[in-house]
């Protein structure tokens, strides 16, 4: 008809609904019910993964990682749902027991309590020191390290920190500490294994364990100052803490050096320029 407006096209939902309103009055009412999406081997359906791995491995360091990233890749999959799950929890400081005794016991999430023992069992800091792969075994880490993170609620930051302190105590050539700590922070074992949180023990018996705090900060930046040159190095700016490491079962020492303390260690260990000093931090006391 002249003038008139042009039909505007039906929407999928009116276009259902008409089809259903139009059916015989006998007929079922056609149901419309949407798969939800799905995860599925985040190794197998990372294209870009497999091809950057396949380019700067060699062939046989490939078929020999590629089984435990596939592993990893399923995990991954698996873990998402319950990441999600997990997502109203926080991890919880205790500090009484119900008898009124004073605990000071971090209980954590279900989620993190999981990851712990699937980095350790799989490796997600240890593959990067057994060096089964030579210099391509952190690689080989890295991957791994990249198909956990994503649905362990970032678990990779204290595994991280983790790998950082075994990476920095053998760099110190501190032996006690090396012998006593290393073993633990590359362990495969999940009882053996030490992180920067909590262990996964249930929470009635979690221990706070020796950690990247107090502690460790101090020992490893006394280690990493004396290895220099043999003396401890000593920014005029800041004193750096080096309380006693902590043992299993008893709380870490309270008194926590900064995380300015912390950079001016590292920063004076390898005598970076500080910007409190003006200069190479290479006074010595």
């Amino acid at each position: 008809m002249m003038g008139s407006s042009p039909l505007t096209p039906l929407t999928p939902c009116e276009t259902l609904l008409l089809l259903n309103t139009c059916s015989a009055p006998d007929a079922p009412a056609m149901p419309f019910i949407q798969t939800p999406p799905t995860l599925g081997n985040q190794y197998d359906d990372d294209a870009a993964l497999r091809s950057l791995l396949s380019r700067v491995l060699p062939a046989e360091v490939h078929t020999e990682v590629e089984p435990s990233l596939r592993e990893m890749g399923r995990l991954s999959a698996e873990l998402y749902p319950a990441q999600l799950a997990d997502l109203p929890n926080e991890p919880r400081l205790v500090q009484w027991d119900a008898w009124g005794n004073r605990v000071d016991r971090i209980e954590l999430t279900p989620l993190w309590l999981r990851a712990e023992r699937i980095a350790a069992e799989h490796g997600v800091v240890a593959a990067a020191y057994a060096r089964a792969h030579g210099r391509f075994s952190r690689l080989h880490q890295f991957a791994l390290a990249y198909l956990f993170t994503p649905s362990t609620d970032i678990y990779s930051c204290p595994l991280a920190m983790t790998d950082g302190a075994a990476r920095a105590l053998l760099e110190s050539g501190h032996r006690a500490l090396i012998d006593r700590a290393v073993p633990r922070l590359t362990s495969r074992d999940p009882a053996a294994f030490w992180t920067t949180v909590a262990t996964g023990e249930p929470p009635s018996t979690a221990r706070i364990i020796p950690r990247i705090d107090s502690g460790f900060i101090g020992s490893t930046a006394r280690a990493l100052l004396t290895a220099r040159n043999g003396r401890a190095h000593h920014c005029r700016a800041m004193t750096v803490s080096t309380a006693k490491i902590g043992s299993p079962g008893r709380k870490a020492p309270s008194s926590r050096p900064s995380r300015n303390e912390a950079w001016l260690a590292a920063m004076t260990a390898f005598g970076i320029t500080c910007r409190m000093c003006s200069s190479p931090c290479t006074s010595t006391r």
